[in-house]
């Protein structure tokens, strides 16, 4: 087919659909991981806990950065990330809505 003129998947016959996705079929290759030792582990979860900054988020949630220093104020406390505090609030007043 011509690069102009691609068919929709729904518009497409079972055997066209079967022509096109062929490439896809094969099997991915096995990476070669070896299983995490609990130092690595320990490792992780400390950065995970540490959090990566997410200005974008920050941005789209917090316009007041008042608001957002006093938001991260129990998240410390906690010893939670940001996007950790936010979840618990949205399951909290999903809850009360329920």
């Amino acid at each position: 087919m011509k690069r102009g003129a691609r068919k929709n998947s729904d518009d497409m016959s079972a055997s066209e659909l079967a022509e096109s996705t062929r490439e896809f079929e094969a099997l991915l290759p096995t990476l070669r991981c070896k299983p995490a030792t609990k130092a690595n582990l320990v490792r992780f979860e400390r950065a995970r806990k540490a959090g990566i900054e997410q200005p974008g988020i920050r941005r789209a949630v917090f316009d007041d950065e008042a608001l957002l220093t006093e938001a991260l104020a129990p998240a410390r406390r906690r010893n939670m990330v940001l996007g950790e505090l936010i979840e618990r609030g949205l399951h909290r007043e999903l809850a009360v809505l329920d």
